[in-house]
């Protein structure tokens, strides 16, 4: 046997286990990126809330997928400090939030995306009454249920006396 048999029988043996490797290696880069995305489009499409179930979830999953990218985890840091001091400015933890979603954005390679561009956010104006209505709806349910809960005691009180 030639080496150039040598070197067929190799091509061929190692070919398809080189192209499945190579196939594992971009599908996990393509998954690892689409992760990223996929919080980043959470952070920007629920940008009109402060909070919600959403929000919190991309920002608790930021120091797992984002792992490798240390500006994006030092700006995660820097706006989660803003976040848990509640004597900072709400403009100063907007600005830390603008900073974390550009290193974000950047680590995407979205880089045309500017801090203007994050802050033009569409809310219409009866979404926003709608969103007014629905908390105070809730506050009231909630005032409700407590003097509900205060009369109960004060009846079982009074039931206790006799």
């Amino acid at each position: 046997m030639e080496i150039k048999d040598i070197i067929n029988i190799a091509a061929i043996v190692l070919s398809p286990i080189i192209a499945v490797l190579v196939t594992i290696f971009l599908q996990n880069r393509s998954d690892k990126k689409k992760e990223k995305i996929a919080i980043i489009k959470s952070l920007l499409s629920t940008g009109h809330y402060l909070y919600s179930d959403e929000i919190i979830r991309s920002y608790n999953l930021i120091d797992i997928v984002f792992k490798d990218d240390k500006d994006v985890r030092a700006k995660w840091k820097l706006y989660y400090e803003a976040l848990c001091n509640e004597s900072l400015q709400y403009q100063v933890r907007l600005d830390k939030k603008l900073d974390l979603i550009l290193a974000m954005c950047k680590s995407v390679n979205y880089k045309n995306i500017t801090a203007q561009d994050l802050q033009r956010v569409y809310v219409p104006k009866g979404f926003a009454e709608d969103g007014e209505k629905q908390r105070k709806y809730t506050d009231m349910q909630y005032q409700g249920m407590e003097l509900l809960m205060q009369m109960l005691q004060k009846q079982a009180g009074e039931m206790g006396n006799k």
